[in-house]
């Protein structure tokens, strides 16, 4: 059997994603296949783009890596190089995944393309991975992992993972119910 990451519509992804979202599968009987989507050339340095995606996995037994790398031969699985393993999200745990990357953390060489691959060491393992968006690194980069503690009628703590070595940042407060843009800035 030769089973091809290809776009599904409708039910065949995990709960969460979208309609028309990248399918992979390890098939019925081909446990420990690699799958690879390869993505198109682009006339921008990869270094200079950031990428974020969203994931839906099949399986709470984590049978599946996802890994995000860049390819230097599409016609040689074996130039495959991975960057950076995509932490697993079985559906019925996390819906959907949102990652976020730039690719300049990464000193991509020049001349290859970006590659996403699927591995599972069980059969019908599914990973789909949905909203692909690749942009030029912004300079003010948002942070990950915010939470929000303690919050009482004058305060609350706030407390992020950085994504870089900055040292500063702008947080707006907006009243709830208010409108973003409107509200009073931190620094």
């Amino acid at each position: 059997h030769d089973y091809t990451p290809h776009v599904y519509r409708g039910t065949p992804c995990p709960n969460g994603s979208s309609d028309n979202a990248l399918l992979l599968t390890s098939g019925c009987f081909d446990e420990g296949t690699n799958n690879y989507v390869i993505m198109p050339e682009f006339t921008n340095d990869l270094n200079d783009l950031q990428i974020s995606f969203t994931t839906a996995m099949s399986s709470s037994l984590e049978d599946g890596r996802l890994t995000l790398g860049y390819i230097s031969d599409v016609e040689s699985a074996g130039t495959y190089v991975p960057v950076v393993n995509i932490p697993y999200n079985y559906y019925n745990d996390y819906p959907r995944a949102e990652h976020e990357f730039t690719l300049g953390d990464y000193n991509l060489p020049s001349g290859v393309r970006l590659a996403f691959r699927w591995y599972s060491t069980s059969s019908s393992e599914r990973c789909c991975i949905d909203d692909i968006r690749l942009r030029i690194t912004p300079t003010c980069q948002s942070v990950i992992n915010a939470s929000i503690s303690h919050v009482t009628t004058s305060g609350a703590q706030i407390s992020w993972t950085s994504r870089g070595s900055e040292t500063g940042w702008n947080i707006e407060v907006v009243p709830e119910g208010g409108t973003q843009g409107t509200g009073t800035m931190i620094s």
